[in-house]
């Protein structure tokens, strides 16, 4: 469960600033809607919730206090699935928008 935590929190930020340059270099577009407000409201909201996202996730895991319900790690398991696809299509889009 903790290694797939890291990987969600270093995917969450890493995606932060992959996005933040292709948003700034208008290679991608946030899909999300909240996520899109904040990054117009101004870049650094976007990058600092993500970044607070991924270091909440990142206590659980220093102090050891990772809940033992299945559905945490049912949610985690599908969190990092899900965000590991939508990494490998940002990836992607990058890489072509840059092979060009």
């Amino acid at each position: 469960m903790k290694v797939a935590l890291h990987i969600l929190a270093a995917l969450n930020i890493i995606d932060a600033i992959v996005t933040a340059i292709g948003i700034e270099n208008a290679y991608i577009q946030e899909a999300n809607p909240l996520m899109d407000l904040l990054y117009t409201t101004h870049p650094v909201f976007f990058i600092a919730l993500k970044i607070l996202l991924s270091l909440m996730v990142y206590t659980l895991i220093f102090f050891d206090k990772i809940p033992s319900k299945k559905w945490f790690s049912s949610i985690t398991y599908t969190a990092v699935t899900l965000y590991s696809l939508i990494f490998l299509l940002h990836g992607t889009w990058v890489y072509n928008v840059l092979a060009k």
